[in-house]
């Protein structure tokens, strides 16, 4: 009995971990979501029928901060702006359901805005409001 507590324990704790990771946004176009890896910004385009595209692919490949990277939406429908929190840089993200050719990540600044050093806790230094 202790045993099959201790395996429940562990399977709750990784799914809440799995969870947090991840995380999903609505679009305008309600058959479609994005799901951003917030540690890494890979941008996934999620159709309500199960299809996925990468749109973007990991910007910081060893990811070690969950909540790193936000997307925010944008007044285009298709447009989301994606921020690395941590320096500041952002990308714009669009989705499409014309297809992969319509689907495209473009780097929006491409310099850090700050330089983080290995020690500090930066994440969640930069947001973006809308004006």
């Amino acid at each position: 009995m202790k045993k099959l507590f201790v395996l429940l324990a562990f399977m709750v704790i990784a799914s809440t971990s799995y969870a947090q990771i991840y995380k999903m946004y609505k679009t305008q176009n309600y058959h479609n979501q994005l799901r951003l890896n917030t540690m890494t910004g890979e941008v996934q385009q999620i159709q309500d029928d199960g299809q996925s595209w990468e749109i973007c692919s990991a910007r910081e490949v060893l990811g070690d901060r969950e909540g790193r990277f936000r997307l925010y939406e944008t007044q285009n429908m298709w447009t989301f702006i994606m921020l690395d929190t941590y320096i500041g840089k952002n990308w714009q993200v669009q989705f499409s359901v014309k297809g992969e050719d319509y689907m495209f990540t473009a780097p929006i600044n491409m310099f850090s805005l700050a330089y983080p050093e290995k020690s500090s806790n930066w994440a969640n230094r930069f947001q973006m409001f809308a004006t």
